[in-house]
């Protein structure tokens, strides 16, 4: 038992479990920064798409957004898919690519998930569905982009504000100038 104990604590187990322990913590940072900026950005999205729909899109009518159910059931339902979806890649981390499919699933989550409550706002979960279905490219493109500043010092810390800011444009890029959706 002592020799368990001083090799665990002292000898060079111990050491490897600490390092190991360290890229772990590592890993897992990098692993849920972006998630977590989303749900930071979810808190300030109103005000911040509100800024740039009165910047860029001054003509719109009120915004008549999705019912609060709606809303609730597509977070919940999306939120359960990503949680799968990430636990697989994980599952499939120490291969390497697992890394990569984790990449590609946080750049769809933030993309799939911005884009529809954006949308959210000004129309229902059915017509939000829709408009992401038809514009899933641009939508992907841009969230890998996000994504990606999302794993860098400094620029992650706007990801909050970039991604609403980004999808309101996607979303109004769609709309013809005289038609509310």
């Amino acid at each position: 038992m002592w020799f368990v104990h001083h090799m665990l604590a002292h000898g060079t187990l111990g050491w490897v479990a600490g390092a190991l322990s360290g890229v772990l913590a590592l890993a897992a940072s990098f692993w849920l920064f972006v998630p977590m900026a989303v749900v930071i950005a979810a808190l300030f999205m109103g005000p911040v798409c509100g800024a740039v729909e009165r910047r860029w899109y001054p003509g719109l009518a009120a915004a008549r957004p999705a019912s609060l159910a709606a809303q609730i059931w597509d977070s919940l339902a999306f939120g359960l898919q990503v949680l799968v979806l990430t636990l697989f890649s994980l599952l499939l981390a120490p291969t390497g690519v697992g890394l990569a499919i984790g990449w590609v699933i946080t750049a769809w989550a933030v993309g799939r998930g911005f884009f529809v409550a954006v949308a959210m706002r000004r129309m229902n979960r059915a017509a939000a569905l829709s408009a992401y279905r038809q514009m899933r490219g641009q939508v992907l493109v841009q969230s890998a982009v996000l994504t990606l500043c999302g794993t860098l010092p400094v620029l992650n810390l706007l990801l909050p504000i970039l991604g609403p800011a980004a999808m309101v444009h996607l979303v109004e890029s769609r709309r013809p100038m005289t038609e509310s959706w």
